[in-house]
């Protein structure tokens, strides 16, 4: 396997990964959606998560031309690497990214392993094990998503409150987030933070009792005060 070098800045990978790393799977029964997916196309790094209910996307356009590769490496690794790589409003350490292979071969880590090899300038090197990567086909899944036809969308949605801080993690300035919904109350909402950041998120089932706001308790306890014609000609007759 050929090595190939990403530079990043510290700032820039924690933007990187900070904002997919709430959607990185923690089911210990589905190991293989525990990762991050790291992957350069087209001198485009993306990192890319999922746990099956969302799924989330960065992108950062590289400085320097860099060849397509890809790499996936486990949640608690990309966690401990933010904690080791750190920034401030004073420094921002450059950052070489190498995703190749592990270089020593040992019992454990045979040497045709892919790694992700993080170093910095100050002599702090990382070696992170490649894991299996399931996320491959995450542009497929996203495309067909973001490309679905335009149509009115359904007015009852469900959506499971635990994911809800997830999504604040996208957030870099004071634009609002952007939220797209489906014609069907099942099709997945797309979130969408400026060019930075895009996910989906899959809505939770409604009971049908749950569904319609007219048949609710609120509705029941604050009906719609119609004015009468009789009040309504009054008025007008007092402010004359």
């Amino acid at each position: 396997m050929s090595t190939e070098t990403i530079t990043l800045s510290t700032r820039e990978l924690h933007d990187l990964l900070i904002p997919v790393l709430p959607h990185a799977g923690t089911d210990k029964t589905l190991p293989a959606l525990g990762v991050v997916r790291l992957e350069v196309r087209e001198s485009i790094l993306y990192a890319v998560a999922t746990d099956r209910f969302t799924m989330a996307v960065t992108r950062h356009r590289l400085e320097e031309p860099t060849a397509d590769v890809s790499v996936a490496i486990g949640r608690e690794d990309a966690l401990a690497m933010l904690k080791l790589f750190k920034y401030d409003r004073q420094t921002d350490p450059a950052l070489e990214l190498v995703v190749g292979t592990v270089e020593a071969e040992t019992i454990l880590d045979p040497a045709d392993r892919p790694a992700l090899t993080i170093s910095a300038k100050d002599g702090n090197t990382l070696v992170l094990h490649g894991r299996e990567d399931a996320l491959a086909t995450w542009r497929k899944i996203l495309g067909k998503v973001i490309h679905r036809e335009e149509k009115p969308s359904s007015p009852h949605l469900g959506l499971g409150s635990i994911y809800l801080p997830r999504w604040t993690k996208a957030i870099r300035t004071r634009s609002p987030l952007s939220v797209s919904f489906g014609a069907s109350p099942s099709d997945p909402v797309v979130i969408r933070a400026d060019d930075h950041f895009i996910g989906i998120w899959m809505p939770a089932r409604l009971e049908d009792g749950a569904r319609a706001l007219r048949d609710s308790l609120w509705c029941k306890e604050v009906p719609l005060e119609v004015e009468s014609a009789e009040a309504a000609q009054a008025q007008t007759r007092g402010a004359a």
